[in-house]
């Protein structure tokens, strides 16, 4: 096998990059679809309690499919995408910021029905 054909058959680190941010923006992207569908996505109409669900179940999920035996990472950073999309829409969606709420260390992190402030 020739130098170049090596050089043909391997990534460079720039190209797997680029695919893992093009898997994070195709995870965003689908849920930005999602939204039409339920407020929970985006947690408008005060649907924060079932918006941290679904981001728990987000949650178990990159971790259950970061453990698999060989994983498919394209996939886990697609859910990770899906995971930042409902995250950011809190704190876009909502004003519990300037309600001086700060940061919700248990959103997204454990199934819980009050908030705790940091």
């Amino acid at each position: 096998m020739s130098v170049m054909s090596v050089k043909k058959t391997v990534p460079s680190a720039g190209n797997i990059y680029d695919n893992a941010v093009d898997d994070i923006v195709k995870g965003l992207e689908d849920a930005q679809l999602k939204v039409r569908t339920s407020a929970k996505y985006s947690m408008n109409n005060e649907m924060i309690a079932e918006g941290n669900m679904y981001l728990n179940v987000k949650r178990s999920q990159v971790e259950s499919l970061s453990k698999d035996y060989s994983p498919n990472w394209s996939v886990v950073r697609m859910v990770v995408g899906d995971y930042l999309y409902t995250l950011q829409d809190f704190y876009s969606n909502t004003n519990w910021v300037e309600l001086g709420g700060g940061t919700l260390n248990s959103l997204g992190h454990v199934m819980t029905s009050g908030y705790i402030r940091s």
